[in-house]
């Protein structure tokens, strides 16, 4: 019994060494499967390092080459803003130099013209002293023949000489300046020109203030401009202009500055000013003193302001300027000289 006993148990042991030897046998097949995977991953492993090692190099290259480019932007960029500043500097040079020079050529012209202006007026002075002198001498001989016409009996057969003598003399002193009248001036009959079929050119400049007085200057047959051109003149036979400035009074004062229009040689047009129509503003509350100084330099001065005016030279020394580039549209201008006389 005992011997059958451990013939079995020897049995036993004998299967389950059997069994563990398979067990290990089994263990080992699925360690050679584990080591050939784990030397699979490790060769994956190998590679992806060389990969990842070949993209480090790759990026370092690209590095390198990005960091050349942006060198290259940052000098190229300092150099156009280099050429930049060196442009605006000429740019601004240049209008330097040609508002330099535009403001020398200004200055070269308005001397000239100033010279050239100096120059003309002297003439013109001159030509007025030459033509004073010559009326002083003509004068001197029409009162040297006419004490002797006088000083001889006057034939009874020839009672117009005189008169004759007289309608000469005025004929002479409308041609060349004479001194001013001590007696009330005979004014010439004015008729009203656009009582005819004359046309007008009337010039109101827009700078002019609208006044709200009831006598206000109507024409009838008139065109009405703000700046004077060759074309409304050509249409027309005479000329006012509505010049407005401010009198002593603080009152403003309108002047109606008339004339006619003749055609030149060169084909152009030019205006003559024959008249001038003063109108004036009084505040009835002002003080009556000065009123009256005013009426009296009126009554002493019309006769030599309406006596001068019929003067050609006085006549000529006015004009209508309008200046070049100006907005304000012509204006009206004195530019005589004063005459000068013997004591």
């Amino acid at each position: 019994l005992s011997a059958n006993t451990l013939r079995s148990m020897l049995q036993e042991m004998d299967g389950s060494i059997m069994n563990k030897e398979n067990f290990i046998q089994e263990q080992r097949g699925k360690m050679g499967e584990k080591d050939k995977f784990i030397q699979d991953q490790k060769s994956e492993i190998d590679r992806l390092e060389k990969k990842s090692k070949m993209l480090e190099y790759k990026i370092d290259i690209l590095q390198k080459t990005t960091n050349i480019y942006e060198e290259d932007k940052r000098s190229l960029q300092h150099e156009l803003d280099t050429r930049d500043h060196r442009l605006q500097r000429e740019v601004s040079e240049k209008k330097r130099m040609e508002a330099r020079m535009q403001g020398v050529v200004y200055d070269a012209r308005h001397q000239w013209e100033k010279e050239c202006e100096r120059r003309v007026n002297a003439k013109q002075l001159e030509m007025q002293n030459k033509l004073w002198v010559k009326d002083e001498k003509l004068k001197q001989l029409k009162a040297i023949v006419t004490e002797c016409k006088t000083e001889t009996p006057a034939r009874p057969e020839k009672p117009l000489r005189p008169s004759r003598e007289k309608d000469r003399v005025p004929a002479k002193r409308s041609a060349s300046p004479s001194p001013v009248p001590t007696g009330p001036p005979v004014r010439a009959h004015r008729r009203s020109h656009s009582a005819g079929g004359e046309r007008w050119v009337d010039h109101k400049p827009a700078t002019n203030v609208e006044l709200d007085t009831l006598m206000q200057p109507n024409l009838h047959n008139a065109i009405k401009v703000t700046t004077p051109s060759e074309k409304a003149l050509s249409k027309c036979d005479k000329y006012v202009l509505t010049h407005q400035e401010v009198a002593s009074d603080g009152e403003i004062q309108t002047k109606l500055i008339k004339g006619e229009v003749f055609k030149t040689r060169a084909g152009g047009q030019s205006v003559q000013f024959t008249d001038i129509e003063t109108l004036k503003q009084e505040d009835a509350s002002a003080p009556s003193r000065k009123r009256r100084s005013s009426e009296t330099r009126a009554a002493h001065g019309d006769e030599n302001a309406e006596g001068g005016w019929t003067d050609v030279e006085n006549r000529c020394s006015v004009a209508v300027e309008m200046r070049a580039g100006s907005n304000l549209g012509p204006g009206y201008q004195h530019h005589g000289y004063q005459k000068r006389r013997r004591p």
